[in-house]
Parts: C-alpha cells; structure tokens; sequence
C-alpha cells in the first residue's frame, strides 16, 4: 500500500481511490539456466483496479529490479512489456495504454514481460532472481 484518498500515506486501507504498488519475485533455484530469450511472465490486473501507464503515478511504470545473485537478464520497458486489453488479461498484448488525468488506465487487464537474454542457473553463490513491480488504483 502506498496511499489512500482518506489517510494519505499514513497506514493507508485498501479502499476506492488507493494506490497498490504489486512486487512480483522470479527466482531460479534451479541448477539449469533458462533458454535464451523464452522466460515470458504474464499477469492479469484485478478487475477492481487502474494499472499507472504514465509517470505521473509511479516511475518507472513497470520497473525491474536484478537480484544478488544477478538473473543475467536486461529490461527495457519500451520493448520489453506488452499490455492487454481482453478480458481476462491475455493475449494479444497489442494494446497501447491510454492514461487517464492522473496516469492511470482502467482498460489494461493483462501484463506480458518479456526481459531479454538467459536467466542464470543456481549456483554455489545463491538464486538468481528479479523483482517486477507496479502500480494500480483501486476503484
């Protein structure tokens, strides 16, 4: 939770108007690496939510955060996120998001993320992992 039109950002209530910024964890914990460019995650956004598509609600918009150990993979939000306008959140991710006044677009239902190159193994040094996070507005 980061907000609430009632509490501001002072132990903030998931109520009508609240911003939610979702983390996402991927780890490896596997001793294989994944195939190049093949690791696709996809989410659906609650139906009772706005997801932020412009830097006035939350910047960046979709952010990627490596882990310790590195996953070996970049991001480019441009290119590597696809929205979905169907219900149900799922393909085609062909939609281009238009914000509302305050960055925010209620017809988004599905999330694609697609980061470019291999995700590490497992190894002796720990999981490699990353974090996607975002932001929506309860309705």
């Amino acid at each position: 939770m980061i907000s609430d039109p009632a509490n501001g950002t002072s132990n903030p209530k998931r109520v009508p108007g609240a911003i939610v910024r979702y983390a996402i964890t991927v780890t490896n914990s596997g001793p294989g690496a994944a195939d190049a460019g093949t690791l696709l995650l996809t989410d659906v956004i609650p139906s009772d939510t706005e997801l932020c598509v412009a830097a006035s609600c939350g910047t960046p918009v979709v952010e990627f955060v490596d882990g310790t150990p590195a996953s070996g993979l970049t991001f480019n939000p441009a290119i590597h996120v696809g929205y979905s306008s169907s219900p149900g959140g799922v393909a085609p991710f062909s939609y281009a998001p238009v914000p509302d006044a305050n960055g925010f677009d209620g017809n988004v239902k599905g999330l694609r993320i697609a980061p470019a190159g291999t995700f590490a193994a497992a190894s002796d040094s720990g999981n490699p992992s990353f974090v996607i996070r975002f932001t929506v507005r309860i309705r």
